[in-house]
């Protein structure tokens, strides 16, 4: 489970009416709710029950700028999608260092059907690796 924290007045959010002009507003969301949720590259699609009453949420990912995980309490902000009017003045003008880790910014690649076949004159593949520790590694 983890709650996200958007700005609700943001273009393409749809939450009920009454949070519509809330800039932090806070949601909860777990596939184990048993109700549909979707997740996208345009953002995340769920049913949420506010009072007892579903509503088919809309969630576009530059509205989000904060998760925290309910299981490990870790928070990632997004600084690039926290609304301006909840910065603080000096970081609001660009003088502020900058807060919390950044958005990767990742795309879907779908693979070209005018790519040429592999040995082929196109892009050769890397060289395997030359052995000893890897590249990445898992940082907490």
């Amino acid at each position: 489970m983890a709650m996200v924290t958007l700005d609700a007045r943001r273009p393409g959010v749809d939450v009920p009416a009454r949070f519509r002009g809330d800039g932090r507003l806070r949601l909860n969301l777990s596939h184990r709710f048993g109700l549909p949720m979707e997740l996208s590259d345009w953002g995340v699609h769920a049913t949420l029950t506010f009072g007892g009453v579903p509503h088919g949420c809309k969630l576009p990912w530059n509205s989000i700028y904060q998760v925290t995980s309910h299981v490990t309490s870790e928070q990632f902000v997004f600084p690039a999608d926290v609304p301006d009017d909840l910065l603080p003045e000096e970081e609001a003008a660009g003088e502020g260092p900058p807060r919390g880790r950044s958005r990767p910014r990742l795309t879907l690649v779908a693979e070209r059907e005018d790519a040429p076949e592999p040995g082929t004159g196109g892009d050769e593949p890397p060289p395997p690796p030359t052995g000893g520790r890897g590249h990445l590694r898992r940082i907490k």
